[in-house]
């Protein structure tokens, strides 16, 4: 079974929480995995581990790629926004690396209940370049 290497999955085995689940996107040979929680659902010991401010109004963007031929991970580069009804604020990203993995978070700011849509570009060597938004409401139990 292909592994998909992403903070949402290490945080979804420490909560076993359904709500966390990452969301995946494929295009051509590579699957983009990708999450939006509240950091303050997040343990104390993993918020530690990743430098993840927890709070109530503090959320966390997940987001991994992966070559499904060869089941490896990818490095990339990301340039993206959230938004409310009014309001657009960029995404800064950091990239994470652990072992074989890569993944990326960028923490932002949210108002509980709302939706928060993401725009979001992916470059990847060459191989990929796309666009897509999503959107996203948060009900932190915190």
């Amino acid at each position: 079974m292909m592994k998909i290497c992403a903070v949402a999955t290490i945080i979804c085995a420490s909560l076993l929480s359904a709500h966390l689940l990452a969301k995946t996107r494929s295009v051509g040979e590579i699957d983009i995995h990708y999450s939006v929680l509240a950091s303050i659902d997040l343990p104390p010991s993993v918020a530690k581990q990743y430098k993840i401010t927890r709070g109530g109004r503090n959320a966390l963007l997940n987001i991994a790629f992966r070559h499904r031929a060869t089941d490896r991970a990818l490095a990339a580069h990301i340039e993206g926004t959230h938004s409310d009804l009014i309001h657009r604020h960029p995404l800064k990203f950091r990239e994470i690396r652990a072992g074989n993995a890569i993944y990326y978070l960028s923490e932002f700011n949210f108002t509980p209940r709302e939706k928060i849509y993401f725009r979001l570009t992916v470059r990847i060597n060459g191989k990929l370049n796309d666009t897509f938004t999503f959107q996203h409401a948060l009900f932190p139990e915190g």
